[in-house]
């Protein structure tokens, strides 16, 4: 939950839960996870090994939808974000994982992505650059 002038993260994963707020002004910056099934096995040979690893099992240590933020305050803060989908397809659901990350560059946070050379990521990125030249 972003406010005017708070992060509030709420990690309701049982034996995980925890409720923690961050002042705005004392963010340094948060890094947010790409989504990883796009990256996983990309580098492993040969290709059956691949497809065993990646379609069978990833998913079953893995949610798809495993993402990660980190907070770096005082500390660092890892938070673990299950549930919350990507934009990659216009989804409907709001709010999405790429509007908490243009959420909290407009409110003047240091974003970034895990994935900077990724496509999606990049313009992500250039988008929130473009509009902090434009105010």
């Amino acid at each position: 939950m972003l406010s005017d002038s708070r992060l509030q993260i709420v990690n309701r994963v049982p034996f995980f839960k925890k409720q923690i707020s961050f002042q705005l002004d004392k963010i340094k910056s948060v890094k947010f996870r790409h989504e990883w099934t796009e990256t996983l096995g990309k580098n492993i040979k040969p290709s059956f090994i691949k497809y065993i690893l990646t379609q069978w099992i990833a998913p079953f240590l893995f949610p798809t939808d495993y993402k990660w933020i980190r907070v770096s305050a005082d500390k660092d803060y890892k938070f673990y974000c299950f549930g919350i989908e990507m934009d990659f397809y216009e989804n409907e659901s709001t709010p999405v994982f790429e509007d908490i990350f243009k959420q909290l560059a407009d409110k003047g946070i240091n974003v970034s992505w895990t994935n900077t050379t990724d496509h999606y990521y990049s313009q992500l990125t250039r988008s929130i650059t473009k509009e902090e030249q434009q105010t």
